[in-house]
């Protein structure tokens, strides 16, 4: 029931995929294909239903996004958005501020990295209560404390098989567990296996990684 949505991802090739996976989706049940039609000109990729509004799909740009009052931003890949390409999308929700259901925004991501700039503060904003209104979901590992000694903490969540599990909530279904240790752990960093296959934040201002148990 929202007029406009807008879907937002740092490659062109990122927002291409989900807007095919959505419309396959759509083509699935062919009374709603016939609702809707999937636009492709270039630079305005969009999903239109109609009589009840549409999703449009963007590369993220500084200019990007101006324009428009969508009811819903999603900014996938929330690891590489940046301030700027934040202020040029942020503003055009405020026409649908003072409505009943004000708009939504979501920001979907691996664990952030040492420049995700928005995405830490925003983790970091959530895990102080700064944001009350705001819903957090996270599967990652805390690091273990082992006095400072950062490459011990790496080594332990490395070697306890259960980090796996815990961060993967797809394990054992879309993910294999046995598949990941053999072969993507041996073609990666250390640092960089934590990051991608564990979600450990290594610099955040709001902690280690886990969401303390008052927050949830």
């Amino acid at each position: 029931d929202l007029p406009l949505i807008l879907h937002t991802a740092h490659l062109g090739e990122t927002s291409a995929d989900h807007m095919a996976r959505l419309w396959a989706a759509i083509c699935s049940d062919p009374e709603l294909e016939g609702q809707c039609k999937q636009v492709l000109a270039k630079g305005y990729e969009a999903i239109e239903r109609r009589g009840a509004g549409e999703i449009r799909f963007r590369t993220r740009s500084k200019k990007g996004g101006r324009g428009g009052s969508p009811q819903k931003e999603v900014f996938d890949e929330a690891l590489f958005l940046t301030s700027s390409q934040q202020s040029a999308i942020l503003p055009s929700l405020s026409a649908q501020t003072m409505r009943a259901d004000r708009p939504l925004l979501i920001y979907a991501s691996s664990a952030p990295i040492g420049e995700s700039e928005v995405l830490h503060t925003v983790r970091s904003s959530t895990l102080r209560g700064e944001m009350p209104s705001a819903f957090m979901a996270e599967w990652s590992v805390d690091l273990p404390d082992t006095d400072g000694d950062l490459a011990a903490a790496i080594r332990a969540v490395i070697a306890d098989p259960e980090s796996l599990w815990q961060a993967n909530p797809g394990a054992g279904i879309r993910i294999d567990p046995e598949w990941c240790w053999s072969v993507e752990r041996g073609q990666m960093s250390p640092e960089d296996w934590c990051v991608e296959r564990l979600g450990v934040v290594f610099t955040a201002e709001g902690g280690s990684g886990i969401i303390p148990a008052n927050h949830w």
